[in-house]
């Protein structure tokens, strides 16, 4: 059973085009995977898509790459749903994706 979580946020993508995100989707299962296995708080995932350093990589799963306010780098793995997205994963950002994110971050603010 998905719970449903009520938020509203808008998020940019780096091609200039916007998701709109109502409500997170998390299946107790997810929220045990990442609480036990890679250490991270759901509230972490969700704050991740408030901040403005993110990064959207489109496909049949989507992937987020973002900080978090405590400065963890995540990478978060979600599906789009009617009116938000449901988590499929999170995890810390390897070397290679921190890599990708800066050199991204770098590319888009000139």
């Amino acid at each position: 059973m998905l719970k449903r979580i009520d938020k509203r946020i808008y998020i940019q993508y780096t091609r200039g085009e916007h998701l709109e995100i109502f409500d997170f989707y998390w299946s107790n299962r997810i929220i045990t995977k990442i609480i036990c296995k890679h250490n991270i708080r759901p509230e972490e995932v969700e704050e991740l898509f408030r901040n403005k350093n993110l990064i959207l990589r489109k496909g049949k799963l989507n992937q987020a790459f973002g900080v978090t306010n405590n400065g963890r780098y995540l990478i978060v793995i979600f599906i789009n749903r009617i009116n938000g997205i449901e988590i499929v994963t999170a995890r810390q950002m390897t070397k290679t994706e921190r890599r990708y994110f800066r050199n991204v971050k770098k590319i888009t603010r000139l």
